[in-house]
């Protein structure tokens, strides 16, 4: 409820609302997957306005794919759920030092959206964050492949994944 009204606003006010009606939710439904992944949403949000510290970011973040866990485990057949989880394990993979945890995270992610693509293979979305992993972990030659065949199931992204595309392309030339 209050997560909605969030969209168009700064969202930090809201947050506190919008974490009270969604626990509410989920005290009436522990089973409600859209609830759990509603919130995940939430603290993801959190985690991206949050300029206290870093950590409190990354704490965000953890409860966020927590949310996500337990939104996928009560219906994995979503492949939003499996793409969030994953850009949210890519995101804070790239605040860490570049360590074992950085590439366990970004490990998953790939798991993740590689999921996500399975049951949504149509999806330009789930190619287009596929891809954005993939540059970040270096493989630039998969991220070029799932850039294009995002352009190709959403011609209307081509304009956006222009500038991903060359950037692949202009780096596997070096």
């Amino acid at each position: 409820a209050s997560y909605k009204r969030m969209h168009g606003q700064d969202p930090a006010p809201c947050l506190a609302q919008a974490t009270k009606d969604l626990q509410r939710a989920l005290q009436l439904n522990q089973k409600d997957p859209r609830s759990w992944e509603t919130l995940g949403f939430v603290w993801y949000e959190y985690g991206k306005l949050s300029k206290s510290s870093q950590e409190d970011s990354l704490d965000a973040k953890r409860k966020a794919i927590s949310c996500f866990d337990k939104a996928i485990s009560l219906n994995p057949r979503n492949d939003s759920t499996w793409r969030k989880r994953a850009e949210i394990k890519a995101t804070m993979a790239l605040l860490l030092p570049m360590d074992d945890e950085r590439l366990r995270l970004l490990k998953e992610a790939l798991k993740d959206i590689s999921r996500a693509i399975e049951i949504n293979g149509a999806s330009a979305e789930n190619r287009e964050q596929r891809g954005r992993i993939f540059m970040n972990v270096g493989r630039l030659q998969k991220a070029l492949d799932d850039f294009r065949k995002a352009a190709e199931l959403d011609p209307a992204r081509k304009s956006k994944l222009a500038p991903l595309i060359e950037k692949c392309i202009n780096a596997l030339k070096n």
